[in-house]
């Protein structure tokens, strides 16, 4: 196929000789599959994905584009094309003996797709999606959706939504965020903060998701310094707030972070600050520190023992 008239949220563009060798239909039902367990996992509608072909690749690449804009660029592993998977699987029966499943080829595409959507879930969600999510929720609880409704526009709840799928969130528990929404939306006019109060909130799922289950997390702290330099540095504007932090400062406590945590696994350790900068002190780290959870002590609570790895000041 070509490019569409409008902009696809998802596609993946083919070199010509990739289109030849793969199955379109096969790739599609692959990537639905993918697609479906993240869905169940991120409790976000996903959209399709469209696929084209394109004389602007060469050999066997091929480009994952978010909303036209390119994301990756890969050269696919020829070894593991249609016809030499499906010889495996169907005992050199060829291509039409393993009729219908993937190769190897087109389950790492597939796979490549999918995690584009996983890493910038927050892209997906607008207001077609949050009313496609409430419009469910509302079969099973019309009256919490009726108070919702009241006291918190559409699109303040595809902002706080976003912005905890930005951190791979799940919004899985829309009755959970829609009762806390209810109770803190008409308190916190800035989006930012509001959604730290629905992290709140969540706070039995994001402990467990802390310390995977074993009660303990092992984290870099703030020095009290750090975190008044963090806070006092936070300006609020009538369209919110926003970091005004000298670059110096940011560079510091990022390069110090990465410091502490760079020879342990991203899931093993994790930041906790307070609540009121936890959301400034991620967006601090997060060029040097991609995937690094950043938690605050509210949301942990009391369940949660908190092991410092160091503390960053100056």
């Amino acid at each position: 196929a070509h490019a569409a008239a409008f902009t696809a949220p998802l596609a993946v563009k083919l070199s010509p000789a990739l289109a030849g060798r793969l199955r379109p239909e096969v790739l599609g039902a692959a990537f639905n599959r993918e697609r479906t367990a993240l869905q169940e996992v991120l409790g976000l509608p996903f959209p399709g994905i469209r696929l084209w072909r394109t004389d602007q690749l060469e050999g066997d690449e091929y480009e994952v584009l978010l909303h036209d804009v390119p994301y990756l660029r890969a050269t696919s592993d020829a070894s593991g094309a249609p016809g030499a998977a499906d010889e495996r699987m169907a005992g050199a029966a060829g291509r039409d003996g393993a009729e219908g499943v993937p190769s190897e080829e087109e389950e790492r595409i597939a796979r490549q797709a999918v995690r584009a959507l996983r890493e910038q879930a927050h892209q997906f969600l607008g207001i077609q999606e949050v009313h496609w999510v409430l419009e469910r929720l509302g079969t099973e609880y019309p009256t919490l959706i009726a108070e919702l409704q009241k006291v918190v526009t559409f699109q303040r709840v595809a902002e706080v939504l976003r912005r905890l799928l930005e951190e791979q969130v799940p919004i899985r528990n829309m009755r959970a965020i829609c009762e806390s929404l209810i109770v803190w939306g008409p308190r916190e006019k800035d989006s930012i903060m509001l959604t730290e109060y629905v992290r709140g909130d969540l706070g039995r799922f994001l402990s467990h998701r802390a310390t995977r289950g074993t009660g303990a997390v092992s984290a870099v702290l703030l020095e009290p310094g750090a975190e008044k330099l963090i806070r006092d540095s936070i300006k609020a504007t009538p369209s919110g707030n926003y970091l005004a932090l000298d670059p110096e400062h940011m560079s510091a406590i990022c390069q110090r972070v990465k410091a502490l945590v760079d020879a342990r696994p991203f899931g093993e350790v994790a930041v906790v600050t307070s609540m009121d900068i936890r959301r400034y002190v991620r967006r601090i780290i997060e060029s040097e520190c991609k995937g690094l959870d950043v938690y605050s002590y509210q949301e942990l609570g009391n369940q949660v023992r908190v092991s410092p790895l160091g503390r960053v000041g100056f």
